[in-house]
């Protein structure tokens, strides 16, 4: 469970992926910027106070919002007792985890907050928002940008893998920057996703999702680029990546993978 729990709102989000991801329209997103961390805490996680215990009014308890009273209980108490803002939060449901991304007080001492957070019993998970960058190479690496796809292709015998299935019926999620739908490669295969990322890419900084889109799913015996490992399914695209520009690797961080994956259940 712990790992489990790591992969969801830590830095092991970034292994072992299946990258990609798109959305329109988007929704508004948080402002990432400056110093951040992720709280986690038990669904539940301290009871419900007395009626007329507490005369506070929170508009996070409001109908349609996510989060149990216990869970709301105790991020409201973490926010008062250690100065901390929330910018957004979600509840990840395998987990029993109501989750928050919160801004610290300025000037504040990042690492002794984070100590005292960790020792507190009502935290279940406690870490800073964490960014990644995807495993890219710049254009000039290579002479043809296909060769080390198509090599994997080979390497892994995903043509007699293909005899026994192509994946036909299987939707796979896709968790990376914006996928490119009408590649031909890719055309009429591609659900409608959603944007976890919400930033303005940078000319060619959107290239990583539809490449890996394309060794996932690239149609096959068309003429046309390469042969995906599952040609047969769907793509849902979840973007929790931006681009950086070409030839330079996209970024993501904790929160927007941890949001895409949650979705991808």
């Amino acid at each position: 469970m712990r790992q489990l729990a790591r992969a969801l709102c830590g830095p092991a989000v970034a292994l072992g992926l299946a990258l990609a991801g798109c959305a329109t329209p988007p929704p508004a997103v948080p402002n990432t910027a400056g110093p951040l961390i992720i709280v986690a805490v038990a669904e539940g996680a301290s009871p419900r106070g007395a009626a007329g215990a507490a005369a506070r009014a929170d508009y996070r308890r409001a109908g349609g919002y996510n989060g149990s009273d216990g869970a709301l209980d105790a991020l409201s108490a973490l926010e008062s007792e250690h100065q901390l803002v929330e910018v957004d939060a979600w509840t990840i449901p395998t987990l029993n985890w109501r989750c928050a991304l919160l801004r610290p007080a300025a000037g504040g001492d990042a690492a002794a907050l984070l100590e005292r957070l960790s020792r507190d019993r009502r935290v279940a998970l406690v870490q800073p928002l964490n960014e990644f960058r995807t495993l890219a190479q710049p254009d000039s690496a290579y002479n043809d940008p296909y060769v080390s796809l198509q090599t994997g292709f080979a390497a892994i015998d995903a043509a007699g893998a293909q005899r026994a299935s192509r994946g036909d019926g299987v939707t796979v999620a896709l968790i990376d920057t914006g996928l490119d739908p009408s590649h031909p490669d890719l055309q009429g295969r591609t659900a409608q996703g959603q944007d976890f990322a919400g930033r303005m890419a940078d000319a060619g900084g959107e290239r990583h999702g539809t490449e890996v889109a394309g060794i996932i799913a690239a149609s096959a015996n068309n003429g046309i680029g390469i042969v995906g490992v599952a040609p047969g399914v769907r793509l849902l695209p979840l973007r929790a990546c931006w681009g950086g520009g070409a030839g330079q690797a996209a970024r993501c961080n904790s929160f927007t993978l941890a949001r895409a994956l949650a979705a991808s259940w």
